[in-house]
């Protein structure tokens, strides 16, 4: 940005290693705090509030460094998964994770992101998906991404490795896909699940549509298989001055 220029990847985790340890010691210190590092010397550091929620930390980390610095510093990552592999090879991407943060003494959830095509049969979500990836879609910004993201930050072994994403980069950022009618949804959602993912993120082409499509058919049937609490509905009591 403004003709700067980035450090090399791996240096970058060791700037966001030292920037994290500042921001967790100013979240949990008691009073203030000094700190004296490579990339940042802090004289009488000093936050409030403090964090409110715990766990706090996310973070996406494809690249060995990053996997790392997830294991080490975040409560939750967030993984592409390579979900067009056998069961047993996505299962190994998500272990992988949790046994590097189980070296650091820790546990680490596992979330997703997932784009959602919703349609009455799932011939209609594949034409949808069609129309707005292949007829639409956005070449050129997909090679931007997939060259700066994907093949700069070590996350794919190869050009071709890349290549198998680059459809799920234009339907959502290379999510998983849950496509389909309400019910095949939840039960692609439950597939996740068993394979040990703790929550996915999603988006929608026509973000403010697809969620109230969704909150309305799906919710209730992720709620009937046990995926989700029951909605309990806030009683608002008004104050009567």
């Amino acid at each position: 940005m403004f003709n700067g220029h980035q450090r090399d990847h791996d240096k970058r985790y060791d700037h966001a290693d030292e920037w994290i340890h500042i921001a967790k010691t100013a979240w949990e210190a008691n009073g203030y705090f000094d700190y004296e590092g490579e990339f940042f010397n802090v004289k009488q550091g000093y936050a409030e509030p403090k964090p409110i929620n715990r766990p706090y930390l996310m973070n996406a980390g494809g690249s060995p460094r990053g996997r790392q610095f997830c294991a080490k510093h975040c409560d939750a990552a967030f993984l592409i998964l390579k979900h067009e592999d056998d069961d047993d090879t996505i299962r190994a991407q998500i272990n992988t994770y949790r046994d590097l943060a189980r070296l650091e003494g820790r546990d680490i959830q596992i979330w997703v992101y997932a784009y959602v095509v919703h349609e009455d049969t799932f011939e209609q979500a594949e034409a949808q998906l069609d129309y707005y990836v292949t007829q639409r879609g956005d070449d050129a910004a997909l090679d931007n991404v997939t060259a700066e993201i994907g093949l700069q930050s070590g996350m794919f072994k190869d050009t071709a490795d890349a290549e198998r994403f680059r459809f799920h980069f234009k339907a959502g950022f290379a999510g998983v896909p849950l496509v389909g009618t309400s019910q095949m949804i939840v039960e692609q959602m439950q597939r996740w699940s068993d394979l040990g993912v703790d929550g996915i993120n999603l988006t929608w082409l026509d973000y403010q549509s697809g969620l109230q499509r969704f909150v309305t058919e799906v919710l209730p049937l992720m709620e009937e298989a046990g995926q989700r609490a029951p909605h309990k509905p806030v009683r608002i009591v008004e104050a009567v001055a």
